[in-house]
C-alpha cells in the first residue's frame, strides 16, 4: 500500500468508525428513551462493525477489541456508551499509531529506493 492509499484508507476507516459510534449513540438514546434494559436486535450495529473489520488490509489488522464484542453481546445502554466513549476511541488511536508507523516505514523505503548507490 502506498502512502497515498494508506491516507485514503485511514480517512475511509475513520469515517466508518464514526458511523459505528453514531449507531451506538442512537441505540443508547433509544434504550434510554424507551426505558428498555437491552437492545434485542443488534444486527445493524454488528454489521457496521463487520464492515469496518472487512476494510482492514491483510498487513494491518484491526486491534483486538474484545470489549466491543462483549458490549455488542450484552447490548445494554451502558454498553453502547462504552462503545462510543471507550472502544471506538481505542480503535481510532490504534489506527493512528499503526498508520503513522507504516507511513514512516514506507517513506524510508521509498527514500532508500530513490537514493543513488
Amino acid at each position: 500500500m502506498t502512502p497515498e492509499q494508506l491516507k485514503r484508507w485511514k480517512k475511509d476507516i475513520l469515517a466508518r468508525l464514526d458511523i459505528l459510534k453514531s449507531k451506538a449513540r442512537q441505540a443508547r438514546h433509544y434504550l434510554e428513551a424507551n426505558s428498555l434494559p437491552e437492545l434485542k436486535d443488534t444486527s445493524d450495529i454488528s454489521d457496521a462493525w463487520l464492515r469496518v473489520r472487512e476494510r482492514f488490509p491483510d498487513d494491518l489488522k484491526p486491534p483486538p477489541v474484545n470489549d466491543l464484542g462483549r458490549h455488542l453481546a450484552f447490548a445494554m445502554p451502558h454498553d453502547f456508551s462504552d462503545i462510543e466513549s471507550l472502544d471506538i476511541p481505542a480503535i481510532e488511536s490504534s489506527i493512528e499509531s499503526a498508520t503513522a508507523a507504516t507511513v514512516t516505514s514506507l517513506s524510508k523505503t521509498s527514500w532508500r529506493r530513490s537514493t543513488p548507490t
